[in-house]
């Protein structure tokens, strides 16, 4: 006779364990997100001065002025990709729906590429990351170094001031965003090195930490929004693995979609038809840009383990 709960346990699998993925920065700091035109482009003009105003005697000669105009223009660019699927996947996959995880996946992961993009792309075919902007507002740290720089305590507000000072619509939305080590050391670091006694001065940067439990996300009294999709790979003399901190106004930004993700799949290839594949695209049209470049900025080259 079998002893007493000797039998195989059958694991029911209701669900495919996904990876983990960055988060995204800009759907989550309140970003203006609309849909592109039927054409695919859209156009936003685009006021850049104010006209001359002065106090004048009387019968003096008002002079003359023009205002300064630009525009945002946002452009479909198409973001996809392909992935072959065997039919013994879709077949003998009873527990879990592989064509809704593919899909979720197929969202999800062309929602960071795009949102990685906006900090970071290089425009042309792709998005025109919000750090390559002229405009762009840049603060550098407190303390410079060859190899890579040291984010100290007064920087962060030094670079809000720096973007207040534009006329940055700061009550709509102002954020900070970095990755979660930079995080770390921040809100670590403290006034004087910890002695034998276990003891050290006050935080730099983080004061609120009554009562216990975790630090509350914030900086200069903003939010906070922790993603690897801000880059780790600014260079500097021999640092090559460099940070920075990201800055700006959530409101002032434009996410611009034609449509939703668009899943299509086929077994019209010929070889792959012989081998059992199917192909899965999964496809988006979308844009992004400031609608004021000056309401954003960064701290560069910043070291991220100090």
């Amino acid at each position: 006779a079998k002893e007493p709960n000797s039998a195989p346990v059958a694991l029911e699998i209701r669900q495919i364990i996904d990876i983990l993925r960055p988060m995204e920065i800009f759907s989550r700091v309140g970003a203006q997100e609309i849909s592109l035109p039927p054409q695919g482009s859209i156009r936003f003009p685009r006021d850049t001065s104010d006209p001359t105003i002065a106090a004048y005697a009387e019968g003096a000669t008002i002079t003359e002025s023009t205002p300064g105009t630009g525009e945002l223009t946002l452009t479909a660019k198409k973001y996809a990709g392909l992935v072959d699927i065997p039919v013994e996947l879709f077949k003998f996959s009873t527990s879990v729906s592989v064509e809704a995880w593919l899909r979720n996946k197929f969202a999800r992961r062309i929602a960071i590429q795009t949102d990685a993009d906006m900090v970071n792309g290089q425009g042309g075919t792709g998005i025109k990351g919000i750090i390559t902007y002229s405009g762009f507002r840049t603060v550098v740290a407190a303390t410079v170094g060859a190899n890579g720089n040291t984010l100290e305590a007064n920087d962060p507000s030094k670079l809000f001031a720096d973007i207040a000072t534009q006329n940055a619509r700061i009550d709509e939305g102002f954020f900070f965003a970095m990755r979660p080590n930079l995080w770390q050391v921040i809100t670590h670091r403290r006034s004087d090195a910890v002695t034998a006694a276990d003891k050290a001065g006050p935080y730099l940067f983080v004061h609120d930490r009554v009562g216990g439990g975790p630090l509350p996300l914030r900086l200069e009294g903003y939010p906070v929004v922790l993603s690897t999709n801000i880059p780790a790979t600014r260079a500097k003399g021999s640092g090559t693995t460099l940070t920075l901190l990201l800055a700006g106004v959530g409101r002032s930004y434009i996410i611009a979609r034609s449509g939703v993700v668009e899943i299509d799949m086929t077994n019209s290839d010929g070889s792959k038809f012989g081998q059992g594949l199917n192909t899965l695209r999964g496809m988006i049209f979308m844009d992004s840009g400031p609608e004021n470049e000056e309401e954003h900025g960064g701290i560069d080259v910043l070291l991220e383990t100090t």
